[in-house]
């Protein structure tokens, strides 16, 4: 009796479907929608002038290399820090290198 039990037990072991797959995090579909950001086209006019950009640069850069800055070089981990309802919170997220990806990217010269 106790072989025909473990036999059922085995055999409804091997029947059992494979766990399902673990949801995608929201970080994920945040740092998605930052890379398809589309960059500012070469025919629109600079909004900045060279002298404004080189400003606007190395500010960037300087306030990049306080002490301070750390928290705010890269995006937020939503995963690390448990605060799934972060993108209902901040709609548009912004980091200091998406900061100067942009920066870079509109440059008028």
């Amino acid at each position: 009796m106790s072989n025909s039990d473990s036999d059922s037990g085995s055999a409804s072991d091997s029947s059992s479907s494979p766990a399902p797959p673990l949801p995608t995090t929201v970080l994920s579909t945040a740092t998605e929608d930052r890379s398809t950001t589309p960059s500012p086209s070469q025919d629109r006019k600079a909004t900045l002038s060279p002298a404004q950009y080189r400003f606007c640069v190395s500010t960037v850069r300087k306030l990049c290399k306080l002490k301070d800055a750390t928290p705010f070089l890269n995006p937020v981990d939503l995963v690390a820090f448990n605060i799934p309802h972060y993108p209902s919170i901040v709609k548009h997220p912004v980091d200091s290198a998406i900061l100067y990806c942009k920066l870079v990217a509109s440059n008028p010269v």
